[in-house]
């Protein structure tokens, strides 16, 4: 069973190696990287279709460096994403656009938004 083992570690390897190297491709050098025992970021400068700004990928290998938070924890409470990352010791965040749901029974809009940041020291 062993063997098995060893041998489905190396494919998933080299399936990340692969992958690394695909996007690595398309997205070029990045502008900025950070790496730890616990996350990798880069991030790389987008300007394509119309947009400008720029685009992180995040390998993580702790999942515990990664949490998705409210505004000031709470529903319904505001909160920029620069306070969040102050409030929280974050390192890196990302806003994320908001929800709609609608529920056809009520008729009613539901709206929510969260942040989503990286807790690397």
């Amino acid at each position: 069973m062993s063997d098995l083992t060893k041998l489905a570690v190396e494919q998933k390897e080299k399936s990340d190696e692969i992958y690394e190297t695909r996007i690595l491709t398309m997205l070029g050098q990045p502008v900025k990287a950070h790496r730890s025992s616990r996350t990798e970021i880069k991030v790389f400068k987008l300007e394509e279709l119309g947009y400008r700004g720029y685009i992180a990928k995040v390998k993580l290998f702790d999942p515990r460096a990664f949490k998705v938070v409210l505004a000031k924890d709470k529903l319904g409470a505001q909160e920029t994403t620069l306070q969040a990352v102050k409030r929280t010791g974050a390192l890196w965040e990302l806003m994320v656009a908001v929800f709609i749901q609608k529920c056809e029974m009520e008729n009613l809009m539901l709206f929510t938004s969260a942040m989503w940041l990286l807790m690397v020291n």
